[in-house]
């Protein structure tokens, strides 16, 4: 999907992409594969791609300071599947970060697990 939503800026100024994970305040972020992985982005896409590991207790503040600060024009989320209670007790996260950013923001979610036969 990104490759396809990179074409739309052939005029212009190329976009930056940041590639984000969020941590909590008190764990050791895995930088060394959020940079492989940006790394392997910038190959494929041919765009300047930024990894960052940001600290914060709230995901969805950090993703929102994130995406005012940048100027970002489009915020593309991965999401989990997680279960209708643990989004009551966690509370739905991509739907807080929609509300908050001011930019177009696309949930991307993983296949369904298919039934094994």
């Amino acid at each position: 999907m990104l490759p396809a939503l990179t074409r739309l800026y052939s005029q212009g100024e190329a976009p930056t992409i940041w590639l984000c994970q969020v941590y909590p305040p008190e764990s050791d972020p895995e930088a060394e594969a959020l940079d492989k992985i940006a790394r392997s982005l910038q190959e494929k896409l041919g765009l300047t791609v930024l990894a960052l590991s940001v600290r914060s207790y709230s995901v969805a503040d950090a993703i929102a300071r994130l995406a005012a600060d940048r100027h970002s024009d489009l915020v593309m989320l991965g999401v989990s599947r997680e279960g209708l209670l643990q989004q009551v007790v966690k509370g739905n996260i991509p739907e807080a970060i929609a509300r908050r950013v001011d930019s177009t923001v696309i949930l991307v979610r993983g296949p369904l697990d298919r039934p094994q036969s």
